[in-house]
């Protein structure tokens, strides 16, 4: 009888017959755009030959300033910055840079503190554990002195 309780737990063990496979992972269904194109202008011709051949108009200028203005693929027309423009851009930028860096200090110190606080509930649970691995151990050899002189009597 008391031998009996002394085996070893040994886990059930399952049928693996009825067992199905896992499902195949997901696949990324993503859409993969393409890259945007950039369309250049092939350089103005620098030969007379060349502009003598070449497609396009020249372009002349009069006594009028010509206006120095870009225009993207969407036909908007891009404006230089002015000074006290930049600077107050250069200031929101650097405002911001101080907001990331200061949130990003925050969520470490964060971290850390999580860590901390789990490395001790850790070192308490294994505590916990190595304590009731004694207290088996004593159960056990109490139940072995108690079973062994019931079996030789």
């Amino acid at each position: 009888e008391c031998a009996e309780m002394l085996l070893p737990y040994s886990p059930p063990v399952h049928d693996m017959t009825d067992v199905s496979p896992p499902p195949p992972p997901a696949r990324d269904m993503t859409v993969l755009s393409p890259p945007p194109v950039i369309h250049t202008s092939p350089p103005p011709p620098s030969t007379p030959l060349e502009q003598m051949l070449s497609p396009t108009k020249p372009t002349t200028t009069t006594g009028s300033k010509q206006k120095a203005s870009s225009s993207s693929a969407g036909g908007t027309k891009r404006r230089r910055l002015t000074e006290p423009r930049k600077q107050r851009k250069r200031e929101q930028n650097k405002a911001a840079a101080l907001k990331y860096r200061s949130r990003k200090k925050h969520e470490k110190l964060s971290l850390d503190d999580q860590r901390i606080k789990l490395e001790h509930e850790n070192a308490d649970l294994s505590e916990q554990v190595k304590s009731a691995e004694e207290e088996i151990a004593y159960l056990k050899s109490m139940l072995h002195e108690v079973c062994i002189p019931a079996a030789s009597s």
